[in-house]
């Protein structure tokens, strides 16, 4: 693929409709995890957040929206995932001073 056709593709609206979907499932699990926690006493795991998403976005969705949705909730599961075992901070690491 030539740099040009890479542009166009970012530049594409249902490129940038995947990409804002894909966001938003990654960012609803902050929202949910704040949401719940800030009001109650329920303490679970982060990642829990995240398979909540994918499951709601599953659930509420259709079509690619739902897969898009379902990925940015699985991403949020995994990064949460990765901070808890600490591969997160040795990745970040690499490279460092």
């Amino acid at each position: 693929m030539e740099l040009t056709e890479s542009f166009e593709t970012l530049a594409d609206a249902e490129t940038v409709e995947m990409i804002a979907t894909l966001g938003a499932g990654y960012m609803a699990g902050t929202l949910l995890k704040n949401t719940i926690e800030g009001r109650t006493d329920l303490d679970v795991p982060d990642e829990a957040y995240g398979i909540a998403v994918a499951g709601g976005a599953g659930y509420l969705l259709d079509g690619d929206y739902a897969k898009h949705a379902i990925i940015g909730g699985g991403l949020y599961t995994g990064d949460k995932l990765a901070q808890r075992i600490g591969i997160k901070s040795r990745i970040e690491s690499v490279g460092g001073n």
